[in-house]
C-alpha cells in the first residue's frame, strides 16, 4: 500500500516516502499534536492479514521502545487505522553507512569511531536481550550528531531464539522465476544464520566486524560472483588483514576485526562492550602511535614531534640507495600537534596547501589557527617543539624554498617572503597567490588569477610569465626541470556550479609561448616527482592518485591509480592537503572533517541547539522575523546562496553560479541580496527569498570587488564595502535601490563590514586606521559624530535588534556594548561574554549573528578532530615504484 501525501494517520500527516524495506515502509510525516517531524512505518497490505509478520511488526515497536540510547532510533508510538498497522520513530536526517561507502573507504579515524558508536548501541541492545540479526551498512544512519541504528524488523528476544519453530534463515524474496534468492543482506551473515542454527548477540557481533572491515578498507570482508561461492567464503574463507589494505591501521585492530569474523560464535568477542573497549584503545600502527605524544603531557607532546622528525634525520636523503644496498624501508608515522593547534585551509576557499616540506625533507612548516589568528609554525628536524615564527601574523598558507631556509606565505591580501632564521618580511605583491615555486636561479613563480608571474631572487614580482584571459585560473604551479615548462591546475570558472574536480584540469604552460597543453582531466593539486611519476588529488574518493610520467617527452602514461587513501581534500575547493619532497618524503593530512556545522549558543557560550545537516557554511544570517536563515554554502570549490527554513526543515538554493556570497535579508524579509564573483569583479544581486523571481543585479562590478553587509531599516539602501585587485585598501558606499552608489568612507585606510543601526542613524564598521582592525561607529548620513568602540582590536560587528548593544569580535571573544541610540550616540565599555573558537571570517565580514531578543548566537561550528595530525610517509617513493612501476 502506497501513501498518499496528506492522509493522516492519527495525529501524524504522511509528507513523503522515505524508503522501503522487508518489514514495511517508511514515510516521513508531520506529527502535528508535538509540531516535529516524523518518520512512520506501515505494514505492507499484503502482510497485514498475516497474524506472525504482524506479531513481529509489533514486536519491533515494543523492542524498540525498551531501547534508550544515543545510538540507537528511538520510537515515539505505535497504532492501526482503518487497516493500516503502523509505528512511529525519530525521524533521522543523514545518510546511511551504505551510501558513504559507495564513495570508498572511510578514513581510519572516522571508521573506528562510527564502529564505537554502532558498538556500543548494540551492547545496549544485548543487554536488553535483544539481537539486531540484520546488521549491515544500509541499516546504519549517519547523522551530525553520530550514528543511528535502525531497523530492528528482523530481532528478536534471545530466549526466543531457542524456539524450535524460529527460524534464523537469511532474509528472502522471491523472485521472477517463483524461486526463494537471498537478498542484498547476505555479506553480513554468520555462518550459523546460513547455516539456520539460533542467533545470539555474537551474531551480530560478525556481522558488525564485516561492515566495520568494508568501511576501513573500502572492500567486502566477503564477496564473490555468485550467492553459493559466496556462501562458502563467509562458511570458510578469511579475509585479508585490515592492515593489507589499510596500511596505517596497527596489529591490534587487525586482531579486533579478526576476532568478530571468526567462524566460531565462541572464538568471537563474546559481547559488544569488549569491542567498544578494543576500538578505543586501538587505531593507527603501533610505529605510528610512538610518534604521538603522551595524554595531558606538554612535554610528551614536544617528545612526540621531535622523535618523529628526528626519525626522518637519520635516514638517507633520498629514496633510492644505488648500489650500497637495498632500498631502505617505508616507515609511516603519525605526528599529532600540540594541543590547540590546528590546521588551517589556506586560502579563504581552501585553494593553497595548510603545510609544506622542504625538498630536502628537513623541515616543515605549517598554518595553525590555535591562536587568536593563524600564523605559520615550523618544525626543524633536530627540534623539540614547533616554534612560531614571528611577524606572520595572518598567514594562510605556505611554500617552502628548496633549501628550506625561506618561506612564502600568502595573507588576505598580499604575498610575504621571510626568512626562517629571522628578519622582516618582504611583501612580493599586492595579492593573495594560489601557489608558489622556486625556479633553479632562486627566482619564485606565483600564480594568480589567469596569470603566473616571476621575481628576481629576493626582489618583487617584476613580469609576467605568463597571461591567460579569464575565467581560465591557475593555481599549484611547479617548474619542471627543463626550465621552460610549468606544470599548472587549471580551473574554469565560467559560472557553472562544480561538483568536487568538475571543469577542472591538470596541463602544461610553456613559459616561452604560453601554449598550454591538458595532461589529465577532473583532478587536482598536481605535482610531478622526480621518481618520474605525476601526482594529483581526487574530491570524489578522498584520494592521492599516480601514474607514470616522462620526464623527456613530458607525456602522462596509463590512467592514474590510488596510491594514498584517507587523504584530506578541502570540502571548500577540492583540492589535496599534501606535500611532497624530492628526497621521497611524504607528508599528508589525514581525511577528517573539514566541515562545520550551525549552532545556537547562549551568552556564556554554551551550545543550546545544533541546526540540523553539516557543510561548509559561511556568513549565516537570520531572518527579520526568526524562522528562516540565509548563508552562503561552498561544496567541491563552488559557493552558492541557500535559505533554510528552520520550520519546515526545508532548503532553498537561490543561486547556481557557484561564485556567490554574504547574504544579507532586506528589513521585510522578502529578499536576500549577495555578491556574485564575474570576469571583473564582484556584481551586487538580490533575489527573492522563496526563489519565486530572477535574479536582479543591483550595481554591476565595473573592476570593483563589492561585499553587501546591511539594509537600512526602510530598505532603500544597501550598504557594502569594495575594493579592487589594484586597490586592495576597502571603502563603503551605500547603494540606494535604483540609484548610484554613494560614497561614505574612501580614505587611504581601509574600512569594511558597515551595519546599518536599527533607528538607521549610524554604520558600525571595521579599520586599520589604528595599524589593526578596530570597531568603529559613525552618523549616517551626517559625518558628525565618530566613535571607537573596541579598544584591544575588533572584527565581525552586529547591532541587537532593538539597538540597545552593539556586538563584535575580538579574536575568538564575543564582545558586548551597551549603547544608545538617539540623535547622540554612546556607548559603555566593552565586556566579554565568552571566549569559544567558533568560526572566524577571513575577510573581518559577521561569520555570525544574534537572535531577535539577544539572547542567543547563531555561530558556526567547525567540526575538527580532536588533534591535528600529519602522517610523515618516509622513503615513499620506493612503494609509489612498486604501486605505478615506471619500467615497462
Amino acid at each position: 500500500m502506497s501513501l498518499q501525501a496528506g492522509l493522516k494517520l492519527g495525529p501524524y500527516e504522511i509528507l513523503e516516502p522515505i524508503g522501503k524495506g522487508g518489514m514495511g515502509e517508511v514515510y516521513r510525516a508531520r506529527d502535528t499534536k508535538l509540531d516535529r517531524d516524523v518518520a512512520v512505518k506501515v505494514l505492507p497490505e499484503e502482510f497485514a492479514s498475516d497474524g506472525e509478520r504482524l506479531a513481529r511488526f509489533e514486536r519491533e515497536a515494543k523492542l524498540l521502545a525498551s531501547l534508550n540510547h544515543p545510538n540507537i532510533c528511538t520510537i515515539h508510538d505505535i497504532g492501526a487505522q482503518d487497516g493500516i498497522d503502523y509505528l512511529v520513530m525519530e525521524c533521522i536526517e543523514g545518510e546511511t553507512l551504505s551510501e558513504q561507502l559507495k564513495k570508498g573507504a572511510l578514513g581510519l579515524e572516522r571508521a573506528i569511531q562510527y564502529g564505537v558508536h554502532i558498538a556500543d548501541g548494540l551492547d545496549k541492545a544485548h543487554r536488553a536481550g535483544i539481537v539486531h540479526r540484520d546488521l549491515k551498512p544500509g541499516n546504519i544512519m549517519l547523522t551530525t550528531s553520530g550514528v543511528k541504528l535502525l531497523d530492528f524488523g528482523l530481532a528478536r528476544l534471545i530466549e526466543d531464539a531457542h524456539d524450535p519453530e524460529s527460524s534464523d534463515a537469511p532474509t528472502r524474496e522471491q523472485d521472477l522465476t517463483g524461486e526463494e534468492a537471498i537478498i542484498g543482506t547476505l555479506q553480513y551473515m554468520a555462518p550459523e544464520q546460513l547455516e539456520r542454527t539460533p542467533a545470539d548477540a555474537r551474531t551480530d557481533i560478525f556481522a558488525f566486524g564485516a561492515l566495520l572491515y568494508e568501511a576501513l578498507t573500502g572492500q567486502k570482508a566477503f564477496a564473490a560472483d555468485t550467492q553459493a561461492s559466496l556462501i562458502s567464503n563467509i562458511m570458510s574463507s578469511t579475509p585479508p588483514p585490515v592492515s593489507q589494505l589499510q596500511p596505517r591501521a596497527s596489529a591490534a585492530l587487525d586482531r579486533t576485526v579478526g576476532r568478530c569474523l571468526a567462524k566460531d560464535p565462541e572464538d568471537r568477542w563474546q559481547s559488544a562492550r569488549d569491542i567498544v573497549l578494543e576500538l578505543r584503545s586501538t587505531g593507527v600502527a603501533e610505529d605510528e602511535r610512538a610518534g604521538e605524544p603522551r595524554p595531558h603531557s606538554r612535554f610528551g607532546e614536544r617528545l612526540g614531534w621531535a622523535a618523529a622528525l628526528l626519525a626522518v634525520a637519520g635516514l638517507a636523503a633520498w629514496w633510492s640507495t644505488g648500489d650500497d644496498g637495498p632500498p631502505p624501508s617505508i616507515q609511516r608515522l603519525t605526528v599529532t600537534l600540540p594541543l590547540g593547534d590546528q590546521l588551517r585551509e589556506g586560502g579563504i576557499i581552501g585553494i593553497t596547501p595548510p603545510f609544506a616540506v622542504s625538498q630536502d625533507g628537513q623541515t616543515i612548516v605549517y598554518v595553525s589557527e590555535g591562536g587568536a589568528e593563524p600564523m605559520l609554525y615550523l618544525r626543524q628536524l633536530d627540534a623539540l617543539e614547533p616554534i612560531p615564527i614571528a611577524g606572520t601574523e595572518g598567514a594562510r598558507s605556505a611554500w617552502l624554498s628548496p633549501d628550506g631556509q625561506h618561506v612564502v606565505y600568502r595573507t588576505f591580501n598580499d604575498l610575504q617572503r621571510k626568512a626562517l632564521a629571522g628578519g622582516a618580511a618582504v611583501q612580493l605583491a599586492e595579492f593573495e597567490g594560489t601557489g608558489a615555486s622556486w625556479g633553479v636561479d632562486g627566482a619564485i613563480t606565483v600564480s594568480h588569477g589567469s596569470g603566473l608571474w616571476r621575481t628576481n631572487e629576493g626582489g618583487r614580482l617584476l613580469e609576467t610569465v605568463v597571461q591567460t584571459a579569464p575565467p581560465v585560473s591557475y593555481s599549484w604551479p611547479q617548474w619542471l626541470p627543463d626550465r621552460e615548462h610549468m606544470l599548472v591546475t587549471v580551473d574554469d570558472l565560467d559560472g557553472r556550479p562544480r561538483e568536487g574536480n568538475d571543469g577542472r584540469r591538470t596541463a602544461l604552460v610553456s613559459t616561452t609561448s604560453g601554449e598550454e597543453r591538458t595532461l589529465l582531466e577532473g583532478y587536482g593539486g598536481a605535482r610531478i616527482a622526480p621518481s618520474g611519476h605525476i601526482l594529483v588529488g581526487d574530491f570524489e574518493t578522498n584520494s592521492l592518485f599516480a601514474a607514470r610520467f616522462d620526464l623527456e617527452s613530458l607525456e602522462v602514461h596509463g590512467e592514474p591509480v590510488p596510491v594514498v587513501r584517507d587523504l584530506s581534500i578541502s570540502l571548500r575547493s577540492g583540492f589535496p592537503h599534501y606535500s611532497v619532497a624530492n628526497n621521497g618524503t611524504l607528508v599528508y593530512a589525514p581525511a577528517g572533517s573539514s566541515g562545520n556545522v550551525l549552532v545556537w549558543v547562549d551568552r556564556q557560550g554554551s551550545v543550546v541547539e545544533e541546526l540540523r545537516g553539516a557543510g561548509v557554511y559561511s556568513h549565516p544570517r537570520v531572518s527579520p522575523e526568526g524562522t528562516r536563515i540565509a548563508v552562503d554554502i561552498i561544496s567541491g570549490g563552488a559557493r552558492d546562496i541557500w535559505v533554510l527554513d528552520l520550520t519546515r526543515g526545508t532548503r532553498t538554493r537561490l543561486t547556481d553560479r557557484g561564485a556567490s556570497g554574504l547574504p544579507s535579508w532586506t528589513p521585510d524579509g522578502q529578499y536576500v541580496s549577495f555578491y556574485y564573483r564575474d570576469d571583473e569583479g564582484r556584481s551586487l544581486f538580490r533575489r527573492r527569498a522563496d526563489g519565486s523571481t530572477e535574479v536582479e543585479q543591483l550595481v554591476a562590478s565595473n573592476g570593483r570587488r563589492r561585499y553587501p553587509i546591511s539594509w537600512s531599516p526602510d530598505g532603500k539602501r544597501l550598504a557594502y564595502a569594495e575594493d579592487s585587485a589594484t586597490t586592495p585598501q576597502r571603502d563603503i558606499f551605500v547603494l540606494p535601490v535604483g540609484g548610484e552608489p554613494e560614497a561614505v568612507l574612501t580614505s587611504p585606510v581601509g574600512e569594511s563590514s558597515p551595519k546599518f543601526s536599527p533607528d538607521g542613524r549610524y554604520l558600525a564598521y571595521v579599520s586599520d586606521e589604528s595599524g589593526r582592525n578596530e570597531v568603529y561607529v559613525r552618523s549616517y548620513p551626517e559625518d558628525r559624530q565618530k566613535v571607537s568602540i573596541s579598544n584591544d582590536g575588533g572584527e565581525e560587528p552586529v547591532w541587537s535588534r532593538d539597538g540597545t548593544e552593539l556586538f563584535y569580535r575580538e579574536g575568538y571573544a564575543m564582545m558586548a556594548v551597551r549603547v544608545q541610540l538617539g540623535e547622540t550616540f554612546a556607548a559603555a565599555r566593552p565586556e566579554k561574554l565568552f571566549d569559544t573558537p567558533f568560526h572566524l571570517d577571513a575577510a573581518a565580514h559577521p561569520a555570525y549573528d544574534v537572535s531577535a531578543d539577544g539572547q542567543k548566537f547563531l555561530m558556526i561550528q567547525d567540526e575538527r578532530e580532536e588533534r591535528a595530525s600529519l602522517v610523515v610517509v618516509l622513503h615513499w617513493f620506493a612503494e609509489l615504484e612498486r604501486l605505478v612501476p615506471t619500467n615497462d
